[in-house]
């Protein structure tokens, strides 16, 4: 019954994707907080800091091009949600649908012609986003592509895709490498690995009979077993979103993220970011799903109850809802 709504909400996104993508098919997506001390940049977004709407005055913001290895997979994801909506409303708004699969060609011509996209190993730390959200995004763009235009070639390079996420940006452990700017072996303990999981399952979804489909439970097999399960077992709280000790500082002090303290005696930090609790959730379902077992649902509902106030704070960390919410505040990157 939401599907009107949700589609709506979809569209609007995608009309802000559109205009931010210009003829070349790069994807505006930074307003450049990367060269700018935390005080500057949350001047940037904060109250009183109008600009006079007149370029090359002194308040212009800073706006940059080819700025940091990230932009290229927020533009994959990008990609990949403008050609699944396209085919989602592809009956009931066909202009609409074609403009945004002309709009997912244009991006991802753009990402094809990188220099990275043909490597066979990392360029990580060099501003490039050689990574899982990179891949992940393509992926999504190649199955929604191939359902709209049966072309052959969008389902070979999918395939191509899962191979790169798992032989490349996967470990033996189930983690993700999902940064150009992370770093072995720290990004070997790098827990955000949902949205090639979240991909990988609309493969699933769309080629049952593929034999890539092995490789994906395989993978969910291990991410489950590996990390989900062992953190699960690791946490004073049940949750299974947990970092590292030696990454605490890192995470605290270089993003300022706000995180849960940490219990006494225990090695681990909780870390307090709603889109990894809910990510997860969804995981753990779709966990469920692909591996025909009914184990992970209940830790998908433990990631949600944790969000909404059922933690040992007390606290919904979703703003306005129960009591002593968090207020809404701008992270600095």
């Amino acid at each position: 019954k939401w599907k009107k709504r949700m589609l709506e909400e979809a569209r609007w996104g995608a009309d802000w994707i559109m205009k931010m993508t210009d003829k070349s098919g790069y994807v505006w997506c930074h307003v450049e907080p990367h060269n700018l001390q935390p005080e500057e940049f949350i001047k940037t977004w904060s109250a009183g800091t109008d600009t006079d709407n007149i370029a090359g005055t002194p308040d212009d913001r800073k706006i940059t091009k080819d700025a940091w290895g990230p932009e290229e997979g927020v533009q994959a994801a990008n990609m990949g949600a403008l050609a699944k909506l396209a085919y989602l409303i592809r009956d009931e708004d066909k202009e609409y649908s074609k403009k945004c699969i002309e709009k997912a060609k244009l991006i991802m011509n753009y990402l094809k012609n990188k220099d990275f996209y043909y490597a066979e190993k990392y360029y990580l730390g060099k501003g490039n986003s050689h990574y899982s959200l990179f891949h992940a995004g393509l992926l999504l763009g190649d199955i929604y592509l191939y359902k709209l235009e049966k072309n052959e070639g969008y389902l070979e390079d999918a395939r191509k895709r899962i191979d790169f996420i798992i032989d490349n940006c996967q470990t033996k452990r189930g983690e993700s490498l999902n940064s150009s700017i992370e770093r072995v072996p720290v990004s070997g303990r790098n827990f955000d690995s949902y949205f090639d999981l979240v991909c990988f399952y609309e493969f699933y979804k769309g080629f049952p009979d593929d034999p890539y489909i092995q490789k994906i439970r395989q993978s969910y097999q291990n991410f489950m077993e590996n990390q989900v399960m062992k953190r699960i077992a690791q946490s004073p709280y049940g949750q299974a979103q947990l970092v590292d000790s030696d990454l605490f500082h890192y995470i605290t002090v270089n993003t300022s993220q706000r995180n849960f303290a940490k219990p006494e005696g225990t090695a681990t930090v909780t870390q307090g970011k709603n889109s990894y609790w809910l990510s997860l959730a969804t995981v753990c379902f779709y966990a469920d799903e692909i591996l025909s077992t009914t184990k992970y649902s209940d830790i998908a509902i433990n990631q949600i109850d944790w969000v909404l106030g059922e933690n040992p704070f007390g606290l919904s960390t979703v703003a306005e809802v129960g009591y002593g919410f968090p207020r809404m505040f701008t992270m600095w990157y």
